[in-house]
């Protein structure tokens, strides 16, 4: 394949792809009762016939979108932006898996679990499959939709080829996920937080 070739088929991704996660994400339970979050997402995961599909259109989006991702550092190779797209390659290649993981767990352990325990809070695998999602979602967070575009948003904002404005606005959203995420790894699920990663 051409790199134009890349380029071109890099852009489709990246737009389905943003646009398959967000639906997707509109279409996730949100809890309602943040006093109890681990019973709350099995109720949840419980009550819902939509929930494995939905993780599974999460799971896509963001396979497309690391596609995206990949031809947009590769179109600034041997530009002055060559090195920071290197290094948002590499966070990239970190950050990937982890999505991949957390949503894995999200969408297919925690449905189970719950199913098993008929949205039982006082079972025990369904409150640490909760917590072990918890975890993965805010090293996604923190990760994959934080450290990792801000590291492209410097590359852009260097690269000469795409409007700096968009790079800067692309660490600056980065980087406020990174925050909401150590604020979620600290506090747990709260108001505070979900209202945060709605805005980042």
């Amino acid at each position: 394949m051409t790199d134009q070739g890349l380029y071109r088929l890099g852009s489709v991704s990246a737009v389905v792809g943003a646009i398959v996660a967000l639906v997707t994400n509109l279409l996730h339970p949100r809890l309602s009762d943040l006093d109890d979050p681990v019973g709350e997402t099995l109720r949840e995961a419980a009550q819902s016939d939509a929930w494995i599909p939905i993780h599974l259109g999460l799971l896509l989006g963001s396979l497309l979108i690391v596609l995206g991702l990949f031809a947009f550092a590769r179109s600034m190779k041997g530009g002055p932006a060559d090195g920071l797209a290197r290094l948002a390659l590499g966070g990239l290649l970190v950050s990937a898996p982890v999505a991949v993981l957390a949503l894995a767990v999200d969408g297919y352990a925690t449905k189970l679990v719950a199913d098993a325990a008929g949205g039982d809070i006082d079972l025990a695998a369904g409150a640490a499959v909760v917590h072990i999602g918890w975890a993965l979602f805010m090293a996604l967070t923190i990760s994959f939709i934080g450290f990792t575009p801000a590291l492209f948003g410097l590359a852009a904002a260097r690269s000469g080829i795409y409007p700096a404005w968009l790079g800067w606005g692309a660490v600056v959203l980065g980087l406020a996920s990174v925050v909401t995420g150590v604020v979620g790894t600290v506090g747990g699920a709260s108001a505070g937080f979900f209202v945060a990663f709605t805005a980042t």
